[in-house]
């Protein structure tokens, strides 16, 4: 056993599992097939923020979808991603919390979509630096996640750090 729990991994599991469903896989890669390449990333205008708010809805319905599934509180599915976030195992690499992340900070978002966009661009030969402007008009690292955001979103809150759903009571309230 790992400090996590046998509960907390097999939840881990299965939200590791739903989000590298090919239903989950292809909404995110559309999404970032799509966008990816509009995103500013020198700079930061309100069109960047405007992708992020989409792209947070994604993963909300995706989330809310999970939880109906699975019969499993919200408050699980936090402390599960909290406890793996905060695990000291460094061989811990979910990509779910790599999504969820994204949509809970902005940064972690900015850095997701480059790191799309920049194999998109590898899978088409071509260089990032070469490409770093967006192509349609445009209206990080574990330390750079350190200030608190708390900023609701979607049923979440973005909490810099950690996975934090803001004030739940039930899951039906994220269930609609």
């Amino acid at each position: 056993m790992n400090g996590r729990g046998e509960d907390c991994d097999g939840l881990l599991d299965r939200i590791e599992s739903y989000f590298c469903s090919p239903r989950f896989l292809s909404a995110v890669g559309g999404f970032m097939g799509e966008n990816a390449s509009k995103l500013a990333y020198e700079t930061q205008p309100i069109h960047n923020h405007e992708l992020f708010t989409k792209y947070t809805a994604i993963i909300d319905e995706h989330m809310r979808e999970f939880i109906y599934k699975n019969g499993v509180p919200a408050q699980a599915v936090y402390a599960a991603c909290q406890a793996a976030q905060s695990s000291q195992e460094t061989s811990i690499s979910l990509v779910c919390l790599d999504y969820l992340m994204a949509a809970l900070d902005y940064d972690a978002f900015i850095e997701l979509a480059r790191e799309h966009h920049e194999m998109a661009l590898e899978e088409a030969g071509t260089d990032m630096e070469a490409s770093s402007e967006p192509e349609e008009e445009c209206g990080s690292t574990d330390e750079d996640h350190a200030t608190e955001l708390a900023v609701p979103v979607h049923g979440f809150a973005r909490t810099a750090g950690a996975l934090n759903y803001a004030e739940m009571g039930s899951t039906s309230a994220y269930i609609t």
